[in-house]
């Protein structure tokens, strides 16, 4: 029975081991998608600053570019995140 009660131990182990591994994942992925969707917002944030102390239209131009582009990544980004994120078990009872 000893075997047995080393491989059981082990499986225990490793089942906390991967539990702890797929809440720091589940931590940086949520983490990430709340950056991310924070991004959008500062660039126009930056946008009004610079409106405000004068700059026109077509200096702003690349940088509305960047802000729709970053939109459109952004989008993706926290559909897949989400998707992701859906998709992990829940972590048995001990």
């Amino acid at each position: 029975m000893t075997a047995l009660d080393d491989a059981i131990t082990k499986l225990q182990a490793d089942d906390t081991a991967l539990a702890g591994a797929v809440t720091n994942l589940v931590t940086v992925v949520t983490t990430l998608v709340t950056t991310v969707q924070g991004i959008p917002a500062q660039i126009a944030a930056a946008v009004a600053a610079a409106e405000a102390a004068g700059a026109t239209p077509d200096q702003l131009a690349a940088l509305a570019k960047v802000s729709s582009d970053v939109e459109a990544s952004t989008a993706s980004v926290v559909s897949e995140a989400q998707t992701a994120l859906a998709a992990v078990p829940a972590a048995p009872a001990p």
